[in-house]
């Protein structure tokens, strides 16, 4: 796990969430997910199931809930 990056742990908590709901939905106990790491881009495609909004790291990487707000140093 050491040799890790932060995007390599993104993709894991987007690969987990949105499996757990496709298999959730269709009761397999398979998912696969194809994802590519160039830089600082991920790209996936994997079959969807209706539920990814359920997904937070989804939602958060698609929709772009996150924000930042930089505060001054006083």
């Amino acid at each position: 796990m050491g040799d890790l990056r932060p995007i390599d742990f993104l993709l894991i908590a987007l690969a987990y969430g949105l499996g757990v709901r496709y298999l959730d939905k269709y009761g397999l106990s398979e998912y696969v997910i194809s994802c590519e790491i160039e830089n600082n881009n991920l790209r996936c495609t994997s079959p969807c199931s209706g539920n990814e909004d359920r997904c937070l790291v989804y939602r958060l990487l698609v929709k772009g809930g996150i924000s930042l707000k930089c505060l001054s140093r006083s």
